[in-house]
């Protein structure tokens, strides 16, 4: 197993080929926003889909989304979640199932369960 992405919005794991673990560690604000100019957004790397803010962004609700503030998409503001609790885990496989013997299974759901336990300490 490898982490292949890391960034303090979203994990992604590579348990075995075809089989991904997705770890999202953040919490969506309140709000939703498509009329967000492209020049105000800049690329993270590492996570898929998150642009930053770089300058404030004043909006018609009398609101004020901060220069830095991560838009998920582009569009829907979120910010990192601190207690491994509240992270969303999804298992997912591209050819359709995890096959093979008992052992085989079972060694493909213990190392799904170390990647959960690798975030108790965190």
């Amino acid at each position: 197993m490898e982490k292949i992405k890391s960034h303090p919005i979203r994990d992604v794991w590579r348990v075995k080929a075809g089989v991904l673990v997705t770890v999202d560690k953040y919490n969506h604000l309140q709000g939703y926003y498509p009329s967000i100019p492209k020049s105000l957004l800049k690329g993270v790397k590492g996570c898929t889909g998150l642009k930053e803010l770089k300058a404030d962004l004043p909006l018609s609700e009398g609101l004020v989304l901060k220069k830095g503030t991560f838009m998920l998409n582009g569009t829907s503001p979120v910010e990192p979640l601190e207690n491994f609790e509240d992270f969303r885990f999804d298992v997912t496989s591209s050819g359709g199932s995890i096959y093979g013997s008992v052992r085989e299974v079972k060694r493909v759901l213990e190392k799904i369960q170390d990647i959960l336990d690798s975030y108790k300490g965190e």
